[in-house]
């Protein structure tokens, strides 16, 4: 493999070496290999899980790049020249593996195989270290979901329904900075976490903008990264600052319903697809479309229905595709799964409501890793 670390768990997991810049990643039956920029070796030797750490002016990089050879065809040549050194003559590569690389190969005698599941597999089930790892992200995420809460509570509502903190406009934007502060004073990193008003939650994954108002629901999507362990967490509540209507009451008691229902089915050895179809049951027991209705299709444009996943596994990725239970995933659930579950119900134009927690998959059923309370009403 070659990429960097920073950008992608597939290199950090294997290698256990964290970099920007991108280097190769060999296994040569029970040998791991990493080539390295020349000025990396050391660190990577100390750091890394590999066994062997070469230096790529091992191989002339540098000589090269000074010459006449661009840095690409100087790092496709050293790769061809470290694949030889280890004994190859044939490779595996993920799907991701850059197209250049696994042609210069290819023209050079090299046997290339696509494998999307090479890495997938090995990343699926959690050992108990990541799975603590993951829960100490958590906890920094249920910090900065209460700092959400604490400015909603500690907001004033203006006569149309805006939201004033400290005299100035409560804006999503401003929500967002200050927990993407948080994070970063509790070794945390992400993308913009979600924090969206009323309709603007029904819009796919919206991150929300503009001046946050009383008495509708505000979507709240935390996703952080540990820039430490870099494994992640992943929860959502919905508040609502003021008095809530009875349909929203309404729709979040019955997907506060649909979270149980989903712990309830998991458990090894279930497909992801059947957990989701118990949760779309339920869903149509309580009055709500499902993708499962017959009449579904463009519903959502005229009354609340459920969204059409439920929950993706979690890790190194915020969203890992080993496992899952969506619609399309029909492989069992394994113990030490780590996955999401966030059952939604919206209407565009109106709002959503997802409440979304992390579970791991035990011997006989999952344990709850989220510890954030679903209380709703704010102030």
């Amino acid at each position: 493999m070659s990429a960097g670390s920073m950008d992608c768990a597939d290199m950090y997991h294997a290698s256990g070496f964290l970099s920007y810049d991108p280097f190769t990643y060999i296994e040569a039956g029970e040998r791991r290999i990493l080539v390295v920029f020349e000025s990396e070796v050391e660190r990577a030797a100390a750091a890394s899980q590999a066994h062997e750490v070469w230096g790529d002016n091992e191989f002339g990089w540098l000589q090269s790049v000074m010459g006449t050879e661009s840095a690409g065809d100087a790092t496709r040549r050293v790769t061809l020249a470290a694949v030889r050194r280890a004994g190859l003559d044939a490779v595996a590569v993920p799907g991701w593996y850059p197209l250049g690389l696994a042609e210069h190969l290819r023209d050079n005698g090299i046997r290339v195989r696509a494998d999307d599941g090479i890495m997938t597999a090995r990343r699926r089930t959690k050992t108990p270290r990541q799975i603590e790892h993951i829960t100490d992200t958590l906890r920094v995420t249920e910090r900065s979901m209460s700092l959400i809460r604490e400015m909603l509570a500690e907001s004033r509502r203006q006569s149309d329904g805006t939201l004033l903190l400290e005299g100035r406009p409560l804006t999503s934007e401003r929500v967002q900075g200050e927990v993407r502060a948080f994070w970063a004073r509790h070794a945390c990193e992400g993308l913009c976490p979600i924090v969206a008003f009323g309709g603007q939650a029904a819009d796919g994954f919206e991150t929300g903008h503009g001046p946050l108002r009383a008495d509708g629901p505000i979507t709240c999507d935390l996703f952080p990264r540990s820039t430490v362990s870099r494994y992640c967490a992943d929860m959502t509540r919905v508040f609502c600052v003021g008095e809530p209507s009875k349909e929203l009451l309404g729709v979040h008691e019955v997907v506060r319903g649909a979270l149980d229902v989903a712990r309830g089915a998991c458990r090894p050895g279930v497909v992801g697809a059947d957990v989701f179809r118990t949760v779309c049951e339920y869903f149509q027991d309580a009055g709500y479309p499902t993708p499962h209705s017959a009449e579904y299709a463009g519903l959502e444009r005229r009354q609340v229905v459920a969204a059409p996943y439920l929950g993706h596994g979690l890790g190194l990725d915020v969203h890992e595709l080993s496992t899952g239970i969506e619609p399309y995933d029909h492989r069992p659930l394994l113990e030490n799964d780590v996955i999401t579950t966030e059952p939604e119900l919206f209407r565009l134009g109106w709002g959503a409501v997802r409440l979304e927690d992390v579970v791991v998959i035990t011997a006989d059923g999952c344990r709850l890793l989220t510890g954030f309370d679903y209380e709703m009403r704010v102030g």
